[in-house]
Order: C-alpha cells, then sequence, then structure tokens
C-alpha cells in the first residue's frame, strides 16, 4: 500500500471510531434512561464494568450526545467533524446555544490543542494569558512510589 493511501485510510478510521463514539453514546444513554439494563445487572454502573467503560468515561460521552444532538439538534456528521470527543467534551460549559456551539466546534476543528486549552482558560477565567503577569503558586500532592495514585 502506498504511504499516501495509508494515511487517507487512517484518516477514515479516525472517522469511524468517531461516528461509533456517538452510535455508542446514544447506545449508553438508552441504556441508562429506560434501565435496560435491570434485566441482566444490578444497576448502570455494574453494566459499564461488564462493558469495559468507566462511569466517568460513559458520562461524558452521554453528556456530549444530549448537548450537541438532542439540545442544540446538530447532525451527527456535524458533531464527528469538530475535532473529537474529548475536545466536544470540554467545550460544552461554554455551549449555551447553537452559534455558540457552532463558534467553539470551529476551534475545535482549526486550534492546536494547546492553543484550544489556552483558549478555554481565557474564556474561562476571563484573562488573556498572553497579558497575564502569572502570580504562581506552589501545588503540592503526594504520589506513590508503586503505582503512581496521586492524592492531594
Amino acid at each position: 500500500m502506498k504511504p499516501a493511501t495509508y494515511l487517507e485510510s487512517t484518516i477514515a478510521l479516525v472517522k469511524t471510531i468517531e461516528e461509533s463514539f456517538l452510535v455508542l453514546s446514544e447506545r449508553l444513554k438508552k441504556i441508562r434512561d429506560d434501565k435496560l439494563y435491570e434485566s441482566s445487572y444490578d444497576n448502570f454502573e455494574e453494566f459499564l464494568e461488564e462493558a469495559k467503560v468507566s462511569p466517568a468515561t460513559a458520562s461524558k460521552m452521554i453528556q456530549i450526545y444530549e448537548k450537541f444532538i438532542l439540545e442544540l439538534g446538530f447532525s451527527n456528521e456535524e458533531v464527528v467533524e469538530s475535532g473529537g470527543w474529548s475536545l466536544l467534551y470540554s467545550i460544552i460549559p461554554f455551549c449555551k446555544n447553537k452559534t455558540q456551539a457552532k463558534e467553539w466546534m470551529g476551534k475545535t476543528k482549526i486550534l492546536p490543542r494547546h492553543e484550544l486549552e489556552v483558549a478555554i482558560r481565557e474564556e474561562r477565567t476571563g484573562v488573556d494569558s498572553y497579558k497575564c503577569e502569572h502570580e504562581m503558586q506552589e501545588v503540592c500532592f503526594k504520589q506513590c512510589k508503586v503505582c503512581g495514585l496521586r492524592t492531594k
């Protein structure tokens, strides 16, 4: 296979994964909301454990589906082309309406991740990161020497 063809097929694979993410998000919401898990599991979390999906990931996926598909009415295609589900999750707080969501979804498409993180931080704080004088504070945490678990 030629390198260009290999690259194109890899990009197509990523799109397929994002499309599958939306299908899975919709299914998780239906399973949770309609309590479809009750016939085989004691609760939704038990089902998630069997499905190998963490409760945090399921929650994020459902929130993205609810916000962008159900509440704001974007098509699956528009959501798939917006740069990935982790980026979409990070912009949810700034998408109060479809106009704001379109603006932020546009940013997820064109900005490198670190620049999107700067834009999110600036939106959250109201401070221009490049003009800030950065009053740094030390943040301490404990980390297990064996497994790497971190706590404050």
